[in-house]
């Protein structure tokens, strides 16, 4: 590398390291690996295993393949992958990349440690982005940076960020695509147009529910997109590669509906589509569904965990007894939606980082008070406030109409339906473990639920936006106070 070279890197390197975002998004990200590495050496046996801060490794949990088949025909592998899409995988893959083409195989623990490590990275580059984006919001640095130091201390992000699987990874590509959108609308830069679908499609490679909402969703900024570019050679060019990114939003359904029959790149849904409508199949419906031998014939091919045949033939199964029962008993198939929506608002109402025990929240100051107030009703209005005086404020104070400004909001709200939907009516399915509906008197056997986690995707939009809505709300009111006992005396 020449001494040019040298001195034009450095003055890159400078210049972005005198942004607020990214000051703010590495300190947090340092100080976040500073309080694991205390953890680490000083408070070992506090740990799981004397290492975890949860139960659970990454290589143990039912949603991803077995280190050493990761491994082995990688390719081949995420080909006949069925029971999770296979974004969290191919991060684990990647990562155990340094071992594995040097013939060896990393350990479980070695592999949880790098993950930890990008969680970290996540971590601080939500917080630069919250930074970024609540500047821009409020117009105020103290209140940018009051809003993602609270979200990065707030208990349900530091239990998610040290949680080992796909929900972490999940999360950071919602608030990246929703944030690259947004500022597409407000900038109409092209650039960010194509950030935002490259976001989507990785976006999609971990949660099957925002699959259709995506491939919608990439097709209207595809068109807004070549409607914007003046130049004839240029539309050609954007039209090329957005109809790139719209095919490989579908890649993954196409391939699941060619290989296993549904399009769903999760074969657990069909048992969640049920659930949704509380309906257990007797042994007679589901004998008479024929499977076609195909499907059987691909399930066979890659055999670990909960990736086996009969999660295959049960999804297809499930999945067409679905709609038969929605076809046959809509009205009470809607009633009982409700039912099942209701229960996911009750699990769901507890606080986010309460869905399993872990270590490093539990050492935070007052988190025990956190889980009181981050869940019921005190949660909902804690958000719901927040979010809402935030649009009266930014409604009083855009230059823009109402119009103009509902239009940039279009992916937040289409964020909030899309997933409030699918976590009450997609989280819910079937157990034979009646101690899971014990505590709420359920006793049918529909008790299992996400809803507890899944409404972590939402949080990370939403919560950052409640936060400056309230400290919005308390700097209004407090220069409304100053400027009164001025004008007093």
């Amino acid at each position: 590398m020449t001494r040019t070279n040298k001195v034009a890197l450095y003055a890159i390197a400078r210049k972005t390291w005198k942004s607020h975002a990214v000051r703010v998004g590495a300190l947090t990200g340092l100080g976040l690996l500073m309080t694991e590495l205390w953890f680490w050496i000083f408070r070992r046996d506090e740990l799981f295993r004397n290492f975890f801060f949860e139960s659970t490794s990454s290589d143990q949990m039912m949603q991803t393949l077995d280190l050493d088949v990761l491994i082995d025909h990688p390719i081949r592998n995420f080909w006949y992958l069925h029971f999770q899409p296979p974004g969290f995988d191919l991060l684990r893959l990647i990562l155990a990349l340094p071992e594995a083409i040097f013939g060896s195989q990393p350990t479980s623990e070695n592999l949880d440690l790098r993950i930890y490590l990008v969680h970290i990275l996540m971590f601080g580059v939500m917080n630069a982005i919250i930074f970024y984006w609540a500047r821009i919001i409020s117009h105020s640095f103290v209140l940018a940076l009051t809003a993602s130091l609270v979200w990065a201390a707030y208990p349900g992000n530091i239990a998610m960020v040290t949680f080992l699987d796909s929900m972490y990874l999940s999360s950071f590509l919602v608030l990246v695509c929703t944030h690259l959108w947004f500022m597409y609308l407000r900038t109409r830069h092209l650039s960010l147009a194509l950030a935002a679908c490259l976001a989507g499609i990785a976006l999609t490679l971990t949660r099957t529910s925002l699959q259709p909402i995506l491939f919608v969703g990439i097709t209207v900024l595809a068109y807004f997109v070549v409607r914007q570019a003046t130049d004839t050679h240029m539309r050609k060019r954007l039209s090329g590669w957005l109809l790139v990114c719209i095919l490989l939003t579908i890649a993954t359904p196409i391939k699941q509906f060619a290989l296993f029959g549904t399009f769903s790149s999760t074969s657990s849904s069909g048992h969640h589509l049920l659930g949704a409508i509380r309906y257990l199949p007797t042994e007679q419906e589901l004998a008479e569904i024929d499977v076609p031998s195909r499907v059987t014939r691909n399930a066979e091919e890659l055999v670990n965990d909960h990736n086996v045949p009969e999660e295959v033939i049960a999804n297809y199964k499930y999945s067409q007894l679905f709609f038969d029962r929605i076809a046959k008993e809509p009205v009470l198939s809607f009633r009982e939606s409700l039912v099942s929506a209701q229960r996911s608002i009750i699990r769901g109402a507890a606080a986010t980082q309460t869905h399993q025990r872990n270590v490093l929240v539990e050492s935070m100051p007052g988190s025990s008070v956190s889980a009181g107030l981050f869940s019921g009703l005190s949660y909902v209005l804690i958000v719901g406030i927040g979010v809402v005086v935030l649009l009266i404020l930014r409604l009083r104070g855009a230059p823009k109409s109402p119009r103009g400004l509902l239009f940039e909001l279009t992916p937040l709200i289409t964020l909030l339906v899309v997933l409030t939907t699918t976590i009450l009516l997609g989280s819910l399915r079937y157990t034979d473990s009646p101690e899971m509906g014990a505590p709420y008197g359920w006793t049918d056997g529909f008790t299992w639920t996400e809803s507890i986690r899944l409404k972590f995707l939402l949080e990370v939009v939403f919560m950052p936006a409640a936060i400056v809505g309230w400290f919005s709300a308390v700097q209004s009111l407090y220069r409304r106070l100053f400027q009164h006992s001025r004008s007093i005396h």
